[in-house]
C-alpha cells in the first residue's frame, strides 16, 4: 500500500469508504462464502446473507448468474452483469418486510493478496433503478411521439446534422412511396428532390443550419414510382447543448390536386368573368344589329336597282354579325336553347353527307355509332353546330389529309371524375367524341383552347369562337367537353350531353302551325327602353298594318294599361330599367287584362322566362337581331293562338 504510506490510519481510511460508497458491496471467499457487507448493500436488499450463506451452493443466484459472476471473477476477470429488475423479497437469503423492485448492475472483479494470488471476489450492486425508470419513461415518451407522428396527414421528416435522413412518419411514406428504411442514412438530392434543384435545397438547408427560425416553400418532388408531385414545405432548424445544430424537421403534404382543383377554379372564373363581359357586350350589340339589319331590310326594296347589291351587302355582313354575337351568347351561356329528345347516331348520321363535302375527299371520314344508344336531351340545331364546328378545326389541323373519326357511346361520370373537372355533375351521358389525326395542341394551347377570340390560325381563317361556343353550349344543357391533346398525335373532343331519363316529357316538339309573315290590324304595345329599336320595332308593326301604342318602361305601361286602350298583345323587351323585368311586366298586366297575349324579345336569356337556358313552355320568344319576316310571324303567330 505505497500509495497510502503518507496517511496516519489507511485502515481506516479504506473502512470509512467502503461504508459511505454510493454502491452495494458484498466481499465472497475463493469457496463461495459470503463474508462481508457494507451498509448499502443492506439497504438495497433489506438486509445481509444470513452466516454461513453460500453463494455456490444456491439455485436462485445459479439463476441470477452470480455463480458464473463468482467464479469467472476468481479466474481474474472484470465481469459485469447488465441491469434487470427482480424483487429482493424474492431473494430467500434476504427477509424484507416491504419489498420494492430494483433494478440492479452487478460487477464483480477480483482481489489479490501480496502474494498476487485471488484471495477474494468483491461483488458492486449498483442500483440503477431510478436510471431505468428514466430510460422507460424516455422510450414511452418517443414510443407516443413516433404514434402521434404516424397518425398526422401530414409527413414529417427528419434531418441530421449532414442533411441525411433521420426519421420520417408514415404520413412521409404514403406520400413519397418509400419505407423509411429504405431512405435511412441518404440525402434527398435525387431520391425525392430532383437533381436540377439539388443547389436551392442545400441553400435552404444551410441558411437554417446558420440560424434561420423557419423557411416555407412550395416545390416539385419526386416519387418512387417516377411521378411529379408538389408538395408545400415548412422546413425548421433544430439546436442542442451550447446551441449546436443537430438537424432539420421539415413538415409536408402534397398539394398537387389542391393546386390542380384551384387552378381549375380560377380558370372557371376566369372563363364566367369572360362570359359575363362577352353576354353584355352582345346584348348591347345586338339592339344595334336589330336596328342596323331591320332598316335594311326596308331599304333593300325601297332603293334605286342599282343599289340593291350594296343594300344586300351590307344586310349579309350585319347577319354575319348577328351569327357571330350568337356564337359569344353561346359562349356567356345566354342563347336561347330549345331542348327535346335525340336519338344522336340520327343525327350524326343526318349530317355524314354534308361533312365529306365540306372535308374534302383528303379526309376519311370513319362513323363508329353505339348500337345501344342512350337517349340525349339537348337543342338538335347547337348538336349539329358543335359536329360542324369540330369537323371543321379537325379539317384544318390535317392541312395534308388525315382520318376523321365520329364516335357515339354511353358514359358515366363519377363523383371521383366530377371531383376533378370543374362544374360537372356525376351521372349518365350521350357522349359525341370527334377525333383527328392532325397537328394536336400543345399543353399551352390546351389551357387557352376554350377562350373566346383565342385562335391558332392564320388572320382571318377563324373567329376563334368555335371552341368557346360548344364549351359554353355544353355548361348551358347540363353537360361537359372535354379536349385530349398532343402536340403531333391528333386531338379528340368529347361533348358529354345529358342523358333523358324516364321522369322526363318526351320533348318532341308540338306540331305548329305553317308559319305566317302577313299583318294585321290588332293594337299591339311596344316596350322598349331603347328609343332606337322601339322605334324599328314599331315602324316595321305599323308598316305592316297594327296600331301601335310605344312605352319605354313599367311606370308607363301602367298608366297605358289603366287606361281604356283596346290592346291585344304585349311585346316587350326581357331587361327593362328599375328593376321591374318583361315577364314581370306582363304578369302585371294580365292582372287587369286576362286574355292578353306576349311576345318577348332580348339580345340574351334571362332567367325570368329562361331557366337554365332553355325556354319557359309557352312562352313567345323572339331573339334580337331579328329580321322583318320573323318579326311579322312571330306575332301572327301569337296573336293566332287560341286564347
Amino acid at each position: 500500500m505505497a500509495e497510502l504510506s503518507g496517511i496516519a490510519d489507511p485502515a481506516a481510511l479504506l473502512a470509512g469508504l467502503f461504508a459511505h460508497v454510493p454502491v452495494g458491496f458484498q466481499i465472497y471467499t475463493a469457496d463461495g462464502y459470503s463474508v462481508l457487507t457494507n451498509p448499502k448493500f443492506r439497504e438495497i436488499f433489506g438486509g445481509e446473507p444470513p452466516p454461513g450463506y453460500n453463494a455456490l451452493r444456491d439455485e436462485q443466484a445459479a439463476q441470477l448468474g452470480v455463480i458464473d459472476l463468482i467464479r469467472r471473477a476468481f479466474a481474474g476477470e472484470t465481469v459485469t452483469i447488465p441491469a434487470f429488475w427482480y424483487d429482493p423479497r424474492d431473494v430467500r437469503h434476504v427477509h424484507v418486510a416491504e419489498g420494492r423492485r430494483v433494478a440492479i448492475e452487478i460487477t464483480a472483479f477480483p482481489l489479490r493478496g501480496r502474494d498476487g494470488r485471488v484471495s477474494h471476489v468483491a461483488m458492486v450492486h449498483k442500483d440503477v433503478t431510478a436510471d431505468l425508470l428514466a430510460q422507460a419513461e424516455r422510450g414511452a415518451l418517443t414510443a407516443r411521439l413516433e404514434m402521434m407522428l404516424d397518425r398526422m396527414p401530414i409527413g414529417c421528416l427528419l434531418y441530421d446534422a449532414e442533411f441525411r435522413f433521420a426519421y420520417w412518419n408514415k404520413a412521409a411514406e404514403r406520400i413519397f412511396g418509400y419505407r423509411f428504411e429504405e431512405v435511412r442514412g441518404r440525402h434527398p438530392f435525387g431520391l425525392i428532390t430532383p437533381t436540377a434543384a439539388q443547389p436551392r435545397v442545400e441553400g435552404i438547408f444551410r441558411e437554417l443550419a446558420a440560424g434561420r427560425r423557419e423557411i416555407d416553400a412550395i416545390a416539385e418532388n419526386m416519387t418512387k414510382d417516377g411521378r411529379t408531385i408538389l408538395c408545400e414545405w415548412h422546413d425548421m432548424p433544430l439546436f442542442g447543448a451550447e446551441n449546436r445544430f443537430t438537424g432539420i424537421l421539415a413538415m409536408c403534404q402534397d398539394v398537387t390536386e389542391r393546386h390542380a382543383t384551384e387552378e381549375r377554379l380560377r380558370q372557371s372564373e376566369k372563363m364566367n368573368a369572360v362570359g359575363q363581359l362577352t353576354g353584355g357586350v352582345a346584348h348591347d350589340f345586338n339592339n344595334l344589329l336589330t336596328v342596323v339589319i331591320g332598316n335594311l331590310d326596308l331599304a333593300v326594296d325601297r332603293v334605286q336597282p342599282e343599289l340593291q347589291p350594296a343594300i344586300e351587302g351590307a344586310l349579309r355582313a350585319a347577319e354575319r354579325g348577328a351569327a357571330l354575337v350568337r356564337q359569344m351568347l353561346a359562349f356567356s351561356r345566354r342563347q336561347t336553347l330549345i331542348s327535346e329528345t335525340l336519338d344522336l347516331n340520327h343525327v350524326v348520321a343526318g349530317m355524314e353527307q354534308m361533312l365529306r363535302r365540306t372535308l374534302g375527299e383528303d379526309v376519311e371520314i370513319e362513323m363508329r355509332l353505339s348500337s345501344s344508344l342512350w337517349v340525349a336531351l339537348a337543342d338538335r340545331a347547337q348538336v349539329e353546330s358543335a359536329l360542324l364546328n369540330l369537323a371543321i378545326n379537325a379539317r384544318d389541323a390535317m392541312a395534308a389529309g388525315g382520318k376523321l373519326t365520329i364516335e357515339t357511346d354511353n358514359a358515366h361520370l363519377d363523383a371521383d371524375y366530377a371531383a376533378h373537372n370543374t362544374e360537372v355533375s356525376p351521372g349518365d351521358y350521350v357522349a359525341l367524341a370527334v377525333s383527328d389525326t392532325g397537328i394536336g395542341m400543345t399543353a399551352e394551347v390546351l389551357q387557352h383552347a376554350f377562350e373566346p377570340f383565342f385562335t391558332t390560325k392564320e388572320v382571318g381563317k377563324g373567329t376563334g369562337l368555335g371552341l368557346s361556343m360548344i364549351y359554353g353550349f355544353a355548361k348551358q344543357s347540363q353537360g361537359h367537353v372535354k379536349i385530349y391533346s398532343e402536340a403531333g398525335h391528333g386531338t379528340t373532343v368529347r361533348l358529354y350531353l345529358p342523358r333523358k331519363t324516364t321522369a322526363e316529357e318526351r320533348a318532341a316538339a308540338p306540331a305548329r302551325a305553317e308559319r305566317r309573315s302577313e299583318g294585321g290590324s290588332e293594337t299591339i304595345l311596344v316596350v322598349e327602353d331603347d328609343a332606337d329599336v322601339r322605334a324599328f320595332v314599331s315602324g316595321q308593326l305599323r308598316d305592316l298594318g297594327y296600331r301601335v301604342i310605344e312605352a319605354a318602361d313599367g311606370p308607363q305601361v301602367q298608366r297605358i294599361l289603366e287606361s281604356d286602350e283596346p290592346i291585344d298583345l304585349l311585346f316587350t323587351d326581357v331587361v327593362m330599367p328599375g328593376g321591374m323585368t318583361g315577364r314581370q311586366l306582363a304578369e302585371t298586366a294580365r292582372t287587369r287584362r286576362p286574355a292578353l297575349k306576349a311576345v318577348f324579345t332580348s339580345g340574351y336569356t334571362e332567367n325570368s322566362i329562361v331557366h337554365q337556358g332553355k325556354l319557359d313552355r309557352g312562352v313567345s320568344f323572339l331573339a334580337k337581331p331579328f329580321r322583318r319576316q320573323d318579326l311579322a310571324a312571330k306575332v301572327r303567330e301569337t296573336l293566332d293562338e287560341p286564347g
